[in-house]
């Protein structure tokens, strides 16, 4: 059945990757009931609970004793009382926690449980991090719930709780793209979240540090092939970027001299935008 403004193709993929994911719940159920002391079965069990069914139906409304996304959460929560030092649990308990609908899906009764919601999935990864090191899978688990989180505090308490996020969530994907240059999705998502802030920050009029953002996509998007864009659209992205530091650069010529945000030859260097550097990432990023 057509949805409105979604490819049929990813409509029919997510209609066969549904029916396989309850092919496969079909089956583990038996094996965990049988075998309930064997956690990989319940573990695996879990994610086919968590994937099996779309984000937002972790908030149903209609009061579902069966919902999935609920399932998935205990045994994860099981699974991580049982073995505290097992990090796969506890980082896939955190992606099942947030795991929620985009924020204009919820209603603003339900916008204080998912901050609470993401809020705890961040104290989970932030923990794996301190206990485990900078391993990028967590970071990039850091940052994908940083960025969820942004988007309900924009909803609750509008733009500068959500700029503190989304900073976190672009420096996480910084150093990320930078440290691993041959990974692809990192410096797309880094550029993705780099136009996102960028623009959040010139909503503000903070034209220094928005300019110093749409700079450094500049300079990511130039070691991005093309093809790798796919339908997001390179030539779209170039001309975000160009509008982004065409308002910053006309916004600063109407302020006193030496508000610059370009740096070297291009004009005098500009303070480093504010935020952590989150540890492990290259010096000139924020990383």
């Amino acid at each position: 059945m057509p949805i409105a403004g979604i490819p049929e193709s990813i409509v029919r993929d997510f209609t066969a990757s549904q029916a396989s994911f309850k092919r496969a719940i079909e089956l583990l159920e038996p094996l965990v009931a049988a075998n309930p002391q064997v956690a990989e079965f319940r573990f695996t069990l879990a994610l086919c609970y968590r994937d099996g069914s779309p984000p937002w139906r972790l908030r149903s409304n209609a009061g579902q004793e069966n919902d999935l996304q609920k399932q998935a959460v205990d045994i994860l929560e099981r699974l991580v009382a049982e073995s505290p030092n097992v990090p796969d649990y506890r980082l896939e308990l955190a992606e099942t926690i947030a795991r929620v609908p985009p924020p204009d899906r919820i209603t603003s009764e339900g916008l204080e449980r998912t901050e609470a919601d993401l809020r705890r999935a961040l104290g989970i990864v932030e923990g794996l991090l301190t206990d485990s090191g900078q391993v990028p899978r967590y970071r990039q688990s850091t940052a994908r719930i940083l960025e969820r989180l942004a988007g309900v505090e924009w909803m609750r308490r509008g733009p500068e709780p959500a700029t503190a996020s989304m900073r976190r969530a672009w420096n996480l994907y910084s150093g990320l793209a930078d440290g691993q240059p041959t990974v692809p999705e990192y410096g797309l998502t880094a550029l993705r979240v780099g136009i996102q802030f960028g623009d959040l920050l010139a909503w503000q009029e903070e034209w220094i540090e928005s300019g110093r953002v749409f700079q450094e996509c500049e300079r990511r998007v130039e070691t991005i092939a093309p093809e790798e864009f796919g339908e997001w659209g390179w030539n779209e992205t170039q001309q975000r970027i160009a509008n982004g530091l065409a308002r910053a650069t006309e916004a600063l010529l109407r302020t006193p001299p030496n508000n610059s945000f370009r740096q070297g030859p291009d004009g005098p260097p500009g303070p480093r935008p504010p935020g952590p550097r989150p540890p492990g990432g290259p010096p000139r990023n924020r990383g």
